[in-house]
């Protein structure tokens, strides 16, 4: 037969054979993103904005401040379970490396005397420790003698929250809550018993060497005195860098829910915010202890 006589029949054949390879395609697609999809709420919080958000871990762990994987030794040598071991931990990841005036005899209760890089007030604040001595009055001769220190988080009125540890004795981190009871007492967890609060610990107004003029990609540094949680109330650790960007080392990682004072910002990569999903390329500059630290704004609830 002819080879025009085909034709029809040909073009007919050719564009089923079309559909169905479209069809398989799209078939294909939609499985495959039904598949992403699947493993993306599978391993994503439910914070709108936060998948793909750089330098946040959310995997890891998720506590308010400290967990059972943590070191059995904190920054200053004070040992798993203590109170002075959890304070010295909690600060330390919230860019307050503490500094004593002796090695030796640091019982929680002497902190307000031994700590040299603090200032003391008498109101609870997010990113301080209270001191309590355990006495039920400033004239009372009993109680236990070697105090015990709280990491306050957060301030609700006449209500302040954080973590502590050995609370009850040999017990390991684990959150409180307090509220003032009468004569420069607090109640712990609802209690009624009244324990003296010798006051809040916070960082001395300089905790570090002067703020540098530029960041290590060269852009200036603002100063600006300025305190912001990580990652509030999402979960997970954020990177702390060498420098403002997705390519400097990480130097530490700071859990969700700490709150951490910082002494300027700066500008480099841009980071979707955790919260909005919105680029920001602001990063936030403190002192580590050790070194000037960077964290990206995205992760921080709070601005300069």
């Amino acid at each position: 037969m002819p080879f025009a006589s085909f034709r029809p029949l040909g073009v007919l054949l050719l564009l089923l054979a079309g559909f169905v390879s479209v069809l398989l395609f799209t078939t294909g697609s939609f499985a495959s993103e039904r598949e992403n999809a699947s493993r993306l709420a599978a391993i994503q919080p439910t914070k709108v904005g936060l998948e793909g958000v750089a330098d946040v871990n959310s995997a890891v762990n998720t506590a308010p401040v400290l967990a059972a994987a943590d070191p059995a030794t904190s920054p200053n040598g004070f040992a798993r379970p203590q109170c002075t071991w959890h304070c010295d931990l909690a600060a330390d990841r919230a860019g307050w490396r503490l500094k004593f005036s002796q090695s030796s005899g640091r019982d929680a209760y002497r902190w307000p005397d031994l700590l040299v890089n603090k200032e003391m007030i008498l109101n609870p604040s997010a990113g301080t420790i209270m001191v309590i001595d355990n006495k039920r009055s400033s004239s009372d001769s009993g109680g236990v003698t070697n105090g015990h220190v709280l990491w306050v988080t957060s301030v609700s009125g006449n209500t302040w929250s954080g973590t502590h540890s050995n609370w009850p004795l040999g017990s390991g981190p684990q959150t409180f809550t307090a509220t003032w009871g009468g004569s420069g007492t607090v109640r712990i967890n609802g209690g009624s018993t009244n324990y003296r609060c010798l006051g809040f610990l916070r960082p001395a107004s300089s905790t570090g060497p002067q703020l540098p003029a530029t960041a290590p990609n060269g852009q200036p540094i603002y100063p600006a005195t300025f305190s912001g949680v990580v990652l509030k109330n999402i979960g997970g650790t954020a990177n702390v860098r060498s420098g403002p960007g997705l390519g400097y080392a990480v130097i530490r990682q700071v859990p969700a829910n700490t709150t951490v004072r910082f002494a300027g910002w700066t500008t480099g990569d841009s980071v979707r915010d955790a919260w909005t999903g919105r680029p920001d390329n602001r990063w936030f500059v403190y002192w580590t202890g050790d070194s000037w630290g960077y964290l990206a704004s995205a992760l921080v609830y709070g601005n300069p």
